[in-house]
């Protein structure tokens, strides 16, 4: 049990189908689904006897309108560190999420089981080198995903091959010259964030 600060680290609109807007949030541990409907808000007059005599109908007029969330369904209990990004899938039907340590896939009509993609923990805590920083999907390929590093590579996991990362990723890095390594070089490397070009999604920008 953890006290959870009032934020939000990610937020996703869902790619459906549908007319409906839904979204995707997500604070440190719990991910919530929202879907949002425009409603108009009217106040009514009563029925009243005028000056003259006459009979005033009632009238009706807009009092407030706009968009109103409603929380569908709340995704928890498969993630035991910080949640820093989500992505939904291109066919809208799952979607990841990624801690510091793991990538879980999820379906979107399932907020109880999470499949669990890559896993960085080592069997000694003390020997952790490395963090996730983003996921995120290929932007036409429900099947292909990347994640950066804290240690500079970018990981593109291709699912077809294999639901293991191990089996299943490729990386992109920069290789450094070690005679120009320095006390600050693991920071100056780590890659922060991940993207697939929206020009040619042939291209990674990290």
């Amino acid at each position: 049990s953890i006290e959870l600060d009032e934020k939000i680290n990610a937020i996703e609109f869902v790619n459906n189908k549908s007319s409906i807007l839904q979204m995707l949030s997500t604070n440190d541990r719990i991910i919530k689904l929202w879907k949002f409907e425009y409603k108009v808000h009217k106040e009514s007059s009563r029925c009243a006897i005028g000056p003259d005599g006459q009979i005033v109908m009632p009238k009706s007029k807009t009092i407030d309108e706009g968009y109103e969330s409603i929380e569908k369904k709340m995704f928890k209990y498969c993630h035991n560190y910080n949640i820093n990004s989500m992505s939904v899938s291109p066919d809208g039907e799952n979607f990841l999420s990624a801690d510091d340590l793991r990538v879980n896939l999820w379906s979107l009509e399932n907020n109880i089981l999470a499949f669990n993609l890559v896993d960085l923990k080592p069997p000694n805590i003390e020997e952790l080198a490395e963090v996730i920083t983003h996921v995120e999907y290929h932007p036409k390929r429900s099947d292909v995903f990347l994640f950066s590093s804290s240690k500079g590579y970018i990981s593109l996991c291709d699912l077809r091959v294999s639901s293991q990362f191990n089996k299943c990723s490729t990386k992109f890095m920069i290789e450094e010259d070690p005679s120009r390594k320095h006390f600050f070089t693991d920071i100056i490397n780590s890659i922060s964030r991940a993207k697939f070009s929206p020009v040619d999604d042939n291209y990674v920008y990290a």
